[in-house]
Order: C-alpha cells, then structure tokens, then sequence
C-alpha cells in the first residue's frame, strides 16, 4: 500500500518537474460516463466474477505535458463499482461509491483532426458509501447500507487502469478504459473480493 501511494506522487511530483523544465502547457478537463462493473470473488483455487452492475463516474481531471507525445495525466473521480445478479425478476444490487485518483502515463499521437492517445498506471480509491438493494422479489424487498472502515468494507482500493481514446483539436474527447483491483476490499484469510470495470468515457480539455 505504501509503495503504491508512494508511485502516485512520484509520478505527479515527475510531471511537474518536466512542466517546470519544459514550459509545456497544462490542460485542465472534465469527464463522465458509463461503468459496467464487477465483483471478483476467490478462494482456495476457485474464482467466481459476478454479474455486471450498470453505473458512472464523474469528475476531473489535468493533462501535464511531458514532452510533444507523452504526458502525465491524474484525476479525481467518483466513481460507482459493485455487481448485479439477476434471477427470473428478482435482481440483487451491490453498489460502492469511490472517491478514486488514477494517475495516467498517457502517449498521444496526431491523427486527423485531433490525436489518438493510449495509457495506463495506478489509481487508489477512497470507499464512500454503499448499499444491497433486493428487488422484484415481492414482500422480501430490501435495502441496507454498507459500511466502509472498522467492521465494514475497506476504505482503501489499490488498483491499475489502462485507457485509450481520441481528443479532437476542440477540445472534445471520447476514451474507453479498463480498471483492475488489486487489493481486496475484505478483510480475511478465507477469500477476497476485487473491483473490476469497464469505463466509456466523454469529456472536455479546456
């Protein structure tokens, strides 16, 4: 944990450094989009991936240059994971809120009328909130909180993440992206339980 904390601010404090040596321009954005999320649950030698939860993001973000094609860019995103199972018409939802930082190395390619890009590199996210929700399921309709920290789910997720997308001259940008847990968000020696998630993304650079 400590050491992925300690990359995340060695490859912010490296972007500046390069911004400071080569007077490239910052950009500042926003984005948001769709997640299609998952819950990866092990134990022994058995895996099982859950059903997919339908949900977004939403946040900032800054794009430091680097050099003419590369460039670091972190984010600060919140961002809804969790897992939907469906059965006849009954469903059952588990939906986590993140506060959650990626910190991107991304590489940019002039194409057309904007530039291709591509990138990957950590991100850490932050448990807000959550909540189960059973529904279709007649009078055993339910809903309840989960609770993150002492006794409930951990705060902390440790994961990496990989994007590509197009950035036209405008401004105007659209990417996928794929985010992968690392760190269980359970505490335990039986088993863990890790995020996955599929992004599309829209935005704006400013």
């Amino acid at each position: 944990m400590k050491k992925t904390l300690l990359a995340l601010v060695v490859l912010t404090g490296a972007a500046f450094s390069s911004f400071a040596q080569t007077s490239k321009p910052v950009s500042f954005g926003i984005k948001g989009g769709l997640n299609l999320a998952k819950l990866s649950a092990s134990g022994g030698e058995e895996t099982i991936s859950s059903g997919t939860l339908t949900s977004f993001h939403a946040g900032l973000f800054a794009d430091v240059a680097v050099s003419e094609t590369f460039s670091v860019q972190p984010a600060l995103l919140f961002t809804q994971l969790g897992s939907k199972e469906t059965e006849g018409d009954a469903s059952y939802k588990t939906t986590l809120n993140y506060l959650q930082l990626p910190v991107n190395a991304i590489y940019s390619a002039p194409t057309g009328t904007g530039k291709f890009f591509i990138g990957a590199g950590p991100f850490l996210g932050y448990g807000l909130s959550g909540k189960t929700k059973l529904s279709g399921a007649g009078e055993a309709n339910m809903s309840e909180d989960i609770e993150f920290g002492d006794g409930g789910l951990k705060r902390l997720n440790v994961g990496v993440g990989a994007l590509a997308g197009y950035k036209l001259d405008e401004g105007l940008l659209l990417n996928v992206g794929y985010d992968l847990g690392l760190s269980s968000i359970i505490d335990g020696d039986a088993g863990s339980i890790k995020t996955r998630a599929f992004t599309i993304s829209v935005g704006y650079a400013f």
